[in-house]
């Protein structure tokens, strides 16, 4: 009995670790039908982002393209549902690269590492964030936010599209380069944030500067800054941080793909070509700039190469500011 019982152990193991082999000698290997997961609600950029490109992904391949939002935790939940996906190329994240950067250092309890765990496929879009401030509170330019937050420090707040995310972290950075203290509000994706920015519920909020671009240009909020090495060309009345005398205060980010560890390398790379011949279409690089951002297709080799120098700038910068996810 006890031999029979080992038997069918050892099978058992052997059957999963074979698994990978026989995705990748599959040849209907990243054939099926495609999710992309999103990590913030219906609205945001990043959900945008991704319905443009699955819409030609499904004309393209002749099959469905769903786009799964699986918001929480600045991004980490969507994360968790990739990590736990077959490694077949049909569930890919999109996600910020920065986010994903940033993931193991704000939540070491999940044991999270990149370069075992992920696929790099290939950036998407690229783009700055922006600081805006609630047009019922007093303030023109960046140094009077910074004059306000020290004199009202019991009220000084920025909120982010999430807890553990890039724009959480960037709030944090400026605000110990402005040698003020401000406190920090999580929301639950950039357009809640952008709501309650518009009725004057917190006064300020960092973001995709995507989502303050029509706000900004009919006057329900104040853009102060964005985070670019120089100025948005959709805001080029709004100076950087850098220009206003923050010059360590720089941040480009990027959306990307990535699917799950172990993915074939060929299934990698025909999604890394579906993806890059979509964002080549005029029509689809009209559109992702009308929200803010700027097509910016890579291979997987660069898309991995930025994340371990995003890694190594944003991960001190996390573990200095002692961040406890909810749990």
């Amino acid at each position: 009995m006890e031999s029979a019982i080992a038997w069918r152990a050892l099978a058992l193991s052997c059957a999963l670790a074979a698994a990978p082999l026989a995705i990748a000698q599959s040849p209907d290997a990243g054939k099926g039908e495609l999710r992309i997961l999103v990590g913030f609600p219906p609205g945001d950029t990043i959900d945008a982002i991704a319905r443009i490109i699955a819409e030609k992904l499904a004309r393209e391949r002749g099959q469905p393209v769903l786009v799964e939002n699986r918001p929480g935790a600045g991004g980490a939940v969507a994360m968790k549902a990739l990590l736990t996906s077959q490694p077949d190329g049909n569930v890919m994240l999109l996600a910020g690269l920065g986010n994903v950067a940033i993931e193991a250092a704000a939540r070491p309890e999940e044991h999270f590492e990149p370069a075992r765990d992920l696929a790099a496929i290939g950036v998407a879009t690229r783009f700055e964030l922006g600081l805006a401030v609630a047009n019922n509170l007093d303030v023109r330019d960046l140094r009077g936010f910074i004059d306000w937050a020290a004199a009202h420090s019991t009220k000084a707040a920025f909120g982010s599209p999430g807890a553990g995310s890039l724009p959480h972290f960037f709030g944090l950075l400026f605000a110990q380069s402005a040698g003020v203290e401000i406190i920090h509000v999580p929301f639950k994706g950039g357009r809640p944030l952008a709501t309650d920015l518009v009725g004057g519920h917190v006064p300020a909020g960092v973001a995709p500067l995507s989502i303050y671009l029509e706000l900004h240009r009919t006057g329900k909020l104040r853009l102060l800054a964005t985070s670019g090495g120089k100025r948005s060309p959709a805001t080029p009345d709004v100076a950087t941080f850098s220009e206003q005398g923050y010059k360590d205060v720089e941040a480009t980010l990027r959306f990307a793909f990535w699917a799950p560890g172990k993915t074939p390398a060929a299934v990698v790379a025909r999604r890394n070509e579906e993806i890059n011949k979509v964002l080549e279409m005029p029509d689809v690089q009209q559109r992702i700039r009308r929200l803010g951002q700027e097509p910016a297709a890579s291979t997987p080799e660069e898309l991995t190469r930025l994340m371990a120098a995003e890694t190594a700038k944003w991960t001190p910068i996390v573990k200095a500011a002692g961040f406890a996810p909810d749990r």
